[in-house]
């Protein structure tokens, strides 16, 4: 219960603190660009997405920007479209996939899979921010290569197999290792691919997946670890992962440029950084890096 209250005040801070952004930011899309971008995004965390948003436009510029929008009131609605030049508002309830979870994301990588026939897709979460020209991102955009990003035990690709293995002493029963345990029963484990990255950024290529590919591997995963805890929150980050892995020539951004904070980090030395939710607001640099990017819109 501390923890939460603890929680909610720094992000009612946060907003408090940030909330010029709302007034500052236009973004203007390129239409001859080569990609699109889109969110998941809730009304606790618009302030966050202009953020990332304002960060990341200033180095790419997308030729669409799109929304899932979870529960956005009208006027959030007004609000992010007056920030972001012709954004596209997809009400979450329309973009569910049947055979698939709700929740967790899931309309989000859904959206995405719909996208890629006719786009290079950028997964942008709302708790990042772009620092410094990211030449890594925008060679796999120029090039059509997916990517995403690491974790300290996702740097590389495994197989099926070799990630059950790897990860077989692991305690728990968190969906994404029930999954990865059950990997080894799937077929060709020896041969399909797996990183044990983080969806919170990724990219997604033209033509790299459809969506009854992400229909069958989710109906795959299910059926070895059951519908109730497959159908939990972090599925879809697992989902993720293996899309990405099995794209050929799919890359895995560099850790120390693109990680996720970290106390004791140098925020002044990566092009990137995600702040997940359990260190987000953790000795001021979030706000710090957030209101920097804000006095500079």
């Amino acid at each position: 219960m501390l923890f939460n209250m603890r929680r909610e005040l720094n992000r009612k801070l946060f907003n408090f603190m940030t909330a010029s952004v709302r007034n500052k930011l236009n973004i203007k899309i390129d239409v001859d660009s080569n990609f699109v971008i889109l969110t998941q995004l809730c009304s606790s965390d618009i302030n966050m997405y202009l953020v990332a948003m304002a960060s990341f436009c200033k180095f790419l510029k997308p030729k669409s920007v799109l929304v899932v929008a979870d529960r956005l009131s009208v006027d959030e609605i007004v609000l992010l479209k007056s920030c972001v030049e012709g954004l596209t508002i997809i009400p979450i309830a329309e973009a569910a996939c049947p055979g698939l979870p709700k929740g967790g994301c899931w309309e989000r990588i859904v959206t995405i899979h719909r996208l890629l026939s006719d786009n290079y897709v950028v997964q942008l979460d709302a708790d990042t921010v772009t620092l410094k020209y990211p030449h890594e991102v925008v060679a796999a955009i120029n090039e059509n290569i997916s990517f995403t990003l690491a974790t300290r035990m996702g740097y590389e690709k495994w197989t099926l197999a070799e990630t059950s293995e790897k990860i077989s002493e692991i305690d728990g029963d968190h969906v994404q290792l029930l999954a990865e345990k059950s990997f080894t029963k799937m077929a060709d484990a020896d041969t399909r691919l797996y990183v044990r990255g983080c969806a919170g950024f990724a990219g997604y290529g033209k033509g790299s997946a459809t969506l009854d590919s992400l229909i069958n591997f989710s109906s795959e995963i299910e059926g070895l670890i059951g519908k109730s805890s497959w159908h939990q929150w972090g599925s879809e980050q697992v989902a993720s992962n293996y899309v990405i892995a099995n794209v050929p020539g799919s890359v895995i951004l560099p850790f120390n440029e693109y990680p996720y904070y970290e106390v004791g980090l140098n925020a002044d030395a990566p092009k990137f950084l995600h702040f997940i939710g359990g260190s987000r607001y953790k000795r001021g640099v979030y706000m710090m890096l957030s209101r920097k990017i804000i006095s500079q819109i």
